[in-house]
Order: C-alpha cells, then sequence, then structure tokens
C-alpha cells in the first residue's frame, strides 16, 4: 500500500466563490441587527464572566433534562500545542482527568454512585471535560470541585499514567488495518497543500511508548492555566449563589510566569484551499480493483465558528448543497448498474483534517478493466453523472430541501448539553450563541431569501471540477493505467457536453391497491388476554400469535414509532448443505429483489418517504422480521410484508448484484463496522460445526432457480411466527388492523427439525483463529456455567457481571483501550449462562493480558463484593430496570425481554412484578458472594485469540 506518483495540475490560487459568499451574500442583511458584524453575540440568558486571572465562566439555568446540571470545563490546549516532545500527550492528559483528580481517586466511580457521568475530549485547539449530575446541593458541590480540580488539580502517579498510556495505545490501534491505511492514504491527498502539518500516528505512537515525563508535565503547566480555561455550568442551578462559588474557588488558579501563545500555534495551522487540481497514482495491495476517487473540496464554515450572518448564511447554503446533491446522487444509484459506485458528502464530522475544516463531495468510479476505450467510457459517464448532479436544480427541491433543513434545526427541543456545546463553541471559536427563537428566526429568514438562481450557483462553483478537485486513482501492482495526461484530456472533453436534467421518479403513493388479500369472513382473533404488565397476547384463528407492550418514547426522535419484531424456528435442515446455503441467502435477497410488481429501488424509494424499515434474517435457530414504522403507516408496512410473504418476485438482476457484493465480502478485508460480527461468526462456527458456512466456492455454484425455490418453500408463510409489537402506541387502536392483517397471511405446516443440533457446547476450548487485515490480537473469553432461570439467580448473575466489568475494566486499561466485560445466556432452553471478556492488544502482550483477565475473575470469586458496592449496585440497577419497564429508545427491553421468555417457555409477568422487590430486599451480601463461588467458574473456559495471518508467533512480529 504505497503512493508512487504525484502531479499538480491547474494551479488556480483562488478563494473566489468562498470570499463571495463571505463578503457578497450577506449583503441584503446587512442592516439586519440579528447579528452585527464581527460581534460575538451571547443569549442574555447566560450570565458570562471573566475574573481577574482571566478565567471564564458561562452560567445558564435550564430545564431540559429536569433536576440535572452539566458541568463542563474547556482548555484552549489541544493537538496543535503540542511540540514534537509531547506528541499526543493533550490526549494522554485528557485520560487523566477522567479517571482522578487531587481530591478524586477515583472519579468516574464517584460519579456513578451520585447518579452522574463524565466525559472528555481532546481537538486540535483545545480539551474538554464535562460531567453531568442531579441538581442536589451535595452534587452540586461535587461538581464544582470537579471543575477545579480539571481546572489545575490534575495528578499524574507513574502508576496511573502507565496503565492510560495503554489506554490511548489501544485508542490508536484499529480493528481495519486496510480502512485505516485507506483513510490516512486519502486524507494525506486531500490535505496535501493546505497549509495543516499531517498526522503522523507512528511519531505519535512512538512518543506515548518512549514517554517523556518532563514533556508531559511541561504541557500541563504551560496550557492548563485560567486565562485559556473557562467553566461552562447548564442547568437546575441558582445563577447567582453559583456565580459567587465560581469566583471563590477559581480566583485563586495561577498564571505560569511565562505565558506562551497559543493562538500563534493555532495560526499556523490554518487551512487555505489552493485552487490546485492534483492526480495521484496510489498503489493498492489489498484490493486490487482498479477505480478512481474524484474528490471535490470545499471549506468547512462551521469548523471556523459561526460569528456573523454571513457565516449562518455560508452554513445554511451548505446544508441545502447537502439535501439537494445527496437526494439527487440517490436517484442515479437506483440502478443495479449505476454510473459511479460510490457517492458520498465527508460533510462535518466526516470532512477532513482533524478539526474537520474541510468538506469533500466524492465519487468513486470502478474501471473493472485495462481497455482504455473502456475506462474512458466509464470515466466520461461518471463526470457526466456529477454534471447532472450539480446543474438543472429545480425550485421544487430547492424549496423541499428548505423544508429539510428547517425540519432539522428549527423546533427542536434544546437540553442543557447542547446549550453547554455552544457556549464551548463561543469560548473556543467565537461563535454567536443566540437566544432560541433568534436563531431560529435568523435561520427561517435567510432560508427566505435564497433564491434558485443563488443555490444553483453554490452547486455549480462546489461541483466544478476545474479546480480544488483530487483525482485519486487505485491500482494493483501490475495494472495498466492511462497516464494522467489522457484524464486530463477526458475531463477537458467533458466541459462542452450538454447534459440532460435528471428526472424525477415517481415514488409509491400506497401499496394498498395491488394488495391480493384472500377474502376471509371468520373472525380473525380466537383468543386475547390482558395480564398485569400491561401486555395484550393475542392468537390468531391462523395460529399467529401476536404480543403487544406499548411505552413511553426516551426523545421526540422514537414518538409515534411502533417496531414488530416476528421470529419463529427455524426448521430448514442443516444436513442439506445445499438447501441450508440457498435458504440462507435468501433474506439478503429479498432485499436485492423487490416483492410483488416493484423493484428494489422502488421499495427503497418507499422506505425512504415513509421513514420506514423492514428487514429479513435468518441464523441455525430462527427466522426472524424486524419492521419499523411510524404508528400511523403501519398499515402499509404489513402491506410491504405480504407482498415479500406472498408475492415473492424473481430478480436475475438483483441476484447477480447480491453475488457480487457477497464475493466481494468473502474475499476482501472486514471493514471495521463488521468486526465484531466477523468475530462473533467465526467462533460460532467453532460452537456449532454442523451448521454450514457460505463460502466462496459455494457462492460460486449457487443458482437463481436454488435461491428462488428456497424462498418459495422456507419463507412464504408465517406458520409458526410470534410478532412482538412494542413502541409508542395504543393497543386498543392498532389491534384491529394488526389482527385482521395478519389473519390474511398464508400460513402452511411445517415440522421443526433442528431440535438438537445448536446446543451449546459446555467445554473447554481454546483457539488460536487467523485472521487477514488485522494487526493487533483480538481475544475473547467465555466462562459458561450451568445456572437456574429463576429471578433470583437471574439478579445475582446480573450483579456479578456488573462487578466483574468493573474490576476487568480497572485492571486491563493498561493494554487495552475499551475492555469489555459482559453476561449473557448462550442456551436459554439447557440453562447455560456465560461470563464473558473482550479485549484487544498488542501483539505478543495478549497472554499476559488474558492472565490479567482470569486473576480478575478468581479474585471475585474469592473475595466477592462488600456491603457498599452492593447497595450502590443494587440501586443503579434497579433504576436501570425501571427505566427499561417504562422507556424505549435504542434499546428496547420489552423486545428482548418478551423474546427471552417466549423461548425459554417462561411466565412473562413473575420477573418484572418481582425483580425490583427482591433486588432490594432479598439479596443479601452473603448471597452474592455465595453466587459468585458458584457461577464464576473456569471448568469450561473457552479461549479465542485472533491474530494476523502473518503472524509468526515464534518471532513476535508479521511476515
Amino acid at each position: 500500500m504505497k503512493v508512487i506518483k504525484s502531479l499538480k495540475i491547474m494551479k488556480i490560487k483562488t478563494h473566489f466563490f468562498f470570499l463571495l459568499l463571505l463578503i457578497g451574500y450577506g449583503a441584503k442583511g446587512q442592516d439586519n441587527n440579528i447579528i452585527q458584524e464581527k460581534i460575538k453575540r451571547l443569549d442574555t440568558a447566560v450570565r458570562y464572566g471573566k475574573l481577574d486571572n482571566g478565567f471564564t465562566y458561562y452560567l445558564r439555568r435550564h430545564h431540559i433534562p429536569k433536576k440535572t446540571v452539566e458541568f463542563h470545563l474547556v482548555v484552549k490546549g489541544g493537538f496543535f500545542h503540542e511540540n514534537d516532545d509531547q506528541l499526543e500527550y493533550s490526549h494522554l492528559i485528557e485520560h487523566m482527568g477522567t479517571i482522578r483528580t487531587r481530591n478524586f481517586q477515583n472519579l468516574d466511580e464517584h460519579l456513578w454512585e451520585m447518579g452522574g457521568y463524565n466525559h472528555a475530549g481532546t481537538r486540535n485547539s483545545h480539551t474538554f471535560y464535562w460531567a453531568r449530575l442531579p441538581s442536589g446541593d451535595k452534587e452540586i458541590e461535587t461538581g464544582l470541585r470537579v471543575l477545579r480540580d480539571w481546572a489545575q488539580n490534575l495528578e499524574f502517579p507513574q502508576t496511573v499514567v502507565d496503565a492510560e498510556r495503554g489506554a490511548v495505545l489501544g485508542e490508536m490501534r484499529t480493528a481495519d488495518v486496510y480502512g485505516a491505511w485507506l483513510n490516512n492514504t486519502i486524507e494525506e491527498k486531500v490535505l496535501k497543500n493546505t497549509g495543516q502539518a499531517l498526522y503522523d500516528q507512528q511519531k505519535h505512537k512512538k512518543n506515548v511508548e518512549l514517554f517523556n515525563r518532563k514533556a508531559f508535565i511541561e504541557f500541563y503547566e504551560d496550557w492548563y492555566r485560567p486565562d485559556l480555561e473557562a467553566a461552562i455550568i447548564v442547568g437546575d442551578i441558582n445563577i447567582d449563589s453559583m456565580e459567587k462559588e465560581v469566583k471563590r474557588l477559581f480566583s485563586d488558579l495561577k498564571m505560569p510566569k511565562k505565558p506562551k501563545n497559543g493562538e500563534k500555534l493555532l495560526d499556523a495551522q490554518r487551512v487555505e484551499l489552493s485552487g490546485e487540481n492534483t492526480f495521484e497514482l496510489i498503489h493498492d495491495t489489498v484490493n486490487s480493483n482498479f477505480r478512481m476517487q474524484i474528490i471535490s473540496k470545499h471549506l468547512n464554515s462551521n469548523s471556523f465558528g459561526l460569528k456573523t450572518r454571513k457565516d449562518f448564511e455560508i452554513w445554511i447554503m451548505q446544508q441545502l448543497y447537502k439535501e439537494i446533491v445527496e437526494s439527487r446522487s440517490t436517484l442515479l444509484e437506483q440502478q443495479f448498474n449505476p454510473p459511479f459506485s460510490e457517492f458520498r458528502l465527508s460533510f462535518g464530522l466526516g470532512g477532513f483534517g482533524r478539526n474537520k475544516e474541510i468538506n469533500g463531495t466524492r465519487m468513486t468510479v470502478e474501471f473493472g478493466t485495462e481497455n482504455q476505450q473502456q475506462i474512458k467510457k466509464k470515466f466520461v459517464e461518471a463526470v457526466v453523472a456529477w454534471k447532472q448532479i450539480h446543474t438543472h436544480i429545480s425550485i421544487s427541491e430547492l424549496q423541499k430541501a428548505k423544508e429539510q433543513v428547517q425540519n432539522r434545526i428549527v423546533g427542536q427541543a434544546v437540553s442543557s448539553h447542547d446549550l453547554a456545546e455552544a457556549y464551548r463553541r463561543h469560548f473556543v471559536k467565537g461563535e454567536a450563541v443566540l437566544a432560541p427563537e433568534v436563531k431560529e428566526n435568523l435561520i427561517k429568514d435567510v432560508l427566505d431569501e435564497i433564491d434558485l438562481q443563488e443555490i444553483q450557483n453554490v452547486i455549480l462553483d462546489y461541483g466544478d471540477l476545474n479546480k480544488n478537485t483530487d483525482f485519486l486513482i487505485f491500482s494493483g501492482e501490475r495494472q495498466s493505467v492511462p497516464k494522467f495526461k489522457v484524464f486530463r484530456q477526458w475531463l477537458k472533453e467533458t466541459k462542452t457536453m450538454e447534459v440532460k436534467a435528471i428526472e424525477p421518479l415517481e415514488g409509491l403513493e400506497s401499496l394498498e391497491d395491488v394488495i391480493q388479500f384472500p377474502l376471509k369472513e371468520n373472525k380473525p382473533i380466537k383468543s386475547i388476554s390482558n395480564n398485569l404488565i400491561g401486555l395484550s397476547t393475542v392468537e390468531l384463528q391462523n395460529g399467529i400469535r401476536v404480543l403487544l407492550k406499548s411505552s413511553n418514547p426516551a426523545s421526540q426522535r422514537q414518538k409515534g414509532l411502533v417496531t414488530i419484531d416476528a421470529f419463529r424456528p427455524n426448521e430448514i435442515p442443516t444436513s442439506n448443505r445445499k438447501e441450508y446455503l440457498a435458504a440462507s441467502i435468501v433474506p439478503k435477497y429479498m432485499g436485492y429483489a423487490g416483492a410483488g410488481p416493484f423493484t428494489k429501488f422502488e421499495i427503497d424509494r418507499f422506505f425512504q418517504e415513509k421513514e420506514m424499515r423492514l428487514m429479513f434474517f435468518s441464523d441455525a435457530n430462527y427466522q426472524r422480521i424486524h419492521g419499523r414504522s411510524k404508528v400511523a403507516d403501519i398499515d402499509e408496512l404489513l402491506n410491504l410484508l405480504f407482498l415479500y410473504v406472498d408475492q415473492p418476485r424473481k430478480s436475475l438482476e438483483g441476484f447477480t448484484a447480491l453475488k457480487v457484493d457477497h464475493d466481494q465480502h468473502l474475499k476482501s478485508y472486514v471493514p471495521n463496522s463488521r468486526f465484531d460480527f466477523f468475530l462473533k461468526d467465526n467462533i460460532e462456527s467453532v460452537w456449532y460445526p454442523k451448521v454450514p458456512v457460505l463460502g466462496t466456492s459455494d457462492l460460486e455454484n449457487i443458482k437463481l432457480d436454488d435461491v428462488f425455490a428456497a424462498y418459495i418453500r422456507w419463507f412464504s408463510d408465517l406458520s409458526g411466527y410470534t410478532f412482538i409489537i412494542t413502541g409508542d402506541f395504543n393497543t386498543e387502536e392498532i389491534l384491529p388492523l394488526l389482527s385482521e392483517k395478519l389473519s390474511l397471511f398464508p400460513v402452511g405446516s411445517k415440522k421443526a427439525v433442528n431440535s438438537d443440533t445448536h446446543k451449546f457446547p459446555l467445554k473447554r476450548i481454546n483457539k488460536t483463529i487467523k485472521s487477514k487485515n488485522i494487526d493487533q490480537a483480538f481475544v475473547r473469553l467465555y466462562f459458561p456455567t450451568p445456572a437456574g432461570r429463576d429471578v433470583k439467580t437471574q439478579i445475582e448473575l446480573r450483579l456479578l457481571t456488573k462487578a466483574l466489568y468493573e474490576r476487568v475494566w480497572n485492571r486491563l486499561r493498561q493494554g487495552s483501550y475499551s475492555p469489555i466485560t459482559g453476561g449473557d445466556w448462550m442456551d436459554i432452553k439447557n440453562g447455560v449462562f456465560s461470563f464473558s471478556m473482550k479485549f484487544d492488544s498488542e501483539l505478543g502482550n495478549e497472554e499476559n493480558m488474558i492472565q490479567n483477565a482470569i486473576e480478575e475473575f478468581r479474585k471475585l470469586r474469592e473475595f466477592g463484593v462488600d456491603q457498599s458496592w452492593l447497595d450502590a449496585a443494587i440501586s443503579d440497577e434497579a433504576a436501570a430496570f425501571g427505566n427499561g419497564l417504562s422507556k424505549f429508545g435504542i434499546f428496547n427491553f420489552w423486545r428482548d425481554y418478551l423474546k427471552e421468555k417466549l423461548v425459554s417457555h417462561e411466565d412473562l409477568e413473575q420477573e418484572v412484578l418481582q425483580y425490583t422487590t427482591i433486588m432490594k430486599h432479598f439479596i443479601t451480601l452473603e448471597d452474592i458472594n455465595t453466587a459468585a463461588k458458584k457461577y464464576l467458574s473456569e471448568e469450561n473456559l473457552q479461549q479465542f485469540i485472533f491474530i494476523p495471518e502473518s503472524y509468526d508467533e515464534a518471532k513476535g512480529e508479521i511476515d
């Protein structure tokens, strides 16, 4: 993976358009006094002040969420303030500040016990710390003391520094070596000649490994000083009394004798775009597909701070650009052979530079050939598509984009954390922080004033391939690549080409007209029952079972949202490898084929318009359906499900695209987003060796007829399915619709044949697995043990999991960024529970890490916990359990709980009704420590170690 050539062309030294925006677009609003030019306006609701020593504070009373307070400390010292001897030390100091200070030796645990939480982060220009606490007097006093310690009372015992050095090094490792190389290479090319120093991870890593304590302390003393710090306190507070405390606590902060100029260091890293175009040839030794990435660069106005009306205008223009261009690229992607393989906007957090100062519009073109005429054809098609995306904008598109931007920004509830973040940007960037109603009016005004010609000019400028564009060509070692001047000539030829406007594709208003439900006169419901926990259980005449449990949404995003999760035992015989593998592809095939008369792309647009989701899954144990929609659209979700079940669509194009995508997945690197699934798949193949696994040769030989036959046989009815309906709904209102429609689905009669195949192996396992695309070790430890399913035992197991997590986290942080400990039922039917540990390690250190983890496991088994820990843990667990009962959000307690109880054939009410009472009144210290000795067993320890494919364990190095 190396870069071998570079050529710069079109040296157009210009910032004309960006300067035009800065100077001109605000002209018609220059008399608008919402934000005066060059004035850093603050909302009058915040109390802003500066002490004699230069320390800044922001105090704001706010009640979202209620009875909580946010405590933030900002330091204008970050990565750009490090000298060569201090690389990554700003990050290391931030790690230290999150775990201990002079007055809080175990900070995170102390805040957790008070019902709080803390976090921190390091950026180029600053470092920030924050804690969220309840608004009681004791908690507020603690929050202020923590802020004071963060400001100038951090401590650095060498043993703790060494542990956090390990954590920082772990954070710098990646589960996706190729992906990291690819992203770093692209960013290096994008940032070339912009004025920003390139990040050299190896230098930063080496500096942490060789740790220079003197340089570390110098960084802390140089930049953690009052004139570069701000306290931000937002929440349920009395501003007057809080201001007195801030003055009392922070007035004694000391300045160094010779303070350094931080702004000068930041100025040296200011980003500018040169106007140049660049062609680069990059040899990719992992993915040899011959391809090109076209990246058009423009400055991210938001990264510089929105200080004036003009800044807001530029920022809103960029938001409109993003909405319009993404929508248009999606239209061109609605085909199996689009003119490009990927089009995306690297905006905001996805931008380039460590402060994301550069936005990028990116297109990937797969050439797939060395024939120059074919390469030209694909290149020209891609450039024409690029021009189509950026021209002929319609007034309806602009209006829709305006509505989307306004809906996303205006009218949203503002939390205390949101306000604290805004004040942080004011302190660091000088960004204006307006009262919510003032900001909303400003955004509405700006949106109203933008006309079609203005947005077309902006989009044409951002899409101009003749400036600030990088053409990155990726190839294998021996591929024949046209010379750069040839690509330049092709690009020149496209300048005069007329392009057609993108025709909008018609969307599906409703599926009702194409559904052919069978007519039935019988009443759909066979029986219905309600229980003490608010659960309704319905048995339909066709044998389908439906459970409905509503709860409150955790946020506005979940309001009116309904989720459908259905499952049944997987009846496909694993003994018939060909049949099983064909059936295993069906859920993915459904997503590529479409359903009934509708293609995949028509259904995708329907999903997008309705903000709906419908997915199918199949594993060795269960077939599953997951759906989500607004409560008003649940009938359409059921209509679509009916089409997939009753009217399977046979699509050769869809099947061919599926095979290509899946083949690339099997042959190439494992992306970071799927890495945990990759590890789990490998482990499950050891646990369940009789379950066939799809390989590349299987994929080559499998035919559409095989897959479609498996679809008809195994996925074209709902016999044996149980539906769990959860979310924000009224059961009485949606039950008639659900029962009527589900009663009309086809059902059959199949007999389960895999009842004993997948019994969890309760035995010792020690397996080392070699994998591609990793440069470190990944360890998974499992401690399976027989356990009862009674409520008391389950509480004991959860409390022990919590205790184990805390011990392993503290012990393994020295060698792993984020060690995780959990507890899961591996085999509910046979009563097998397992504690588990997951962590990464530097190569060669994994055995030491494993030994440390097992030592903590043994200590907990032998010594147990003490009463103070148990009291706090019970309080935390009771609060979390109660929250799960009443609210749903990212985590959905009722969906998971009900499925677990149904699979184990257990009472649905008992645990919910008894859990908190048993935990608070019938779990003693003796109980939990006896359980530790009983269930923390190494008898069936299962150890899985993943190491690089080319790693020589004897030499301790990668070949």
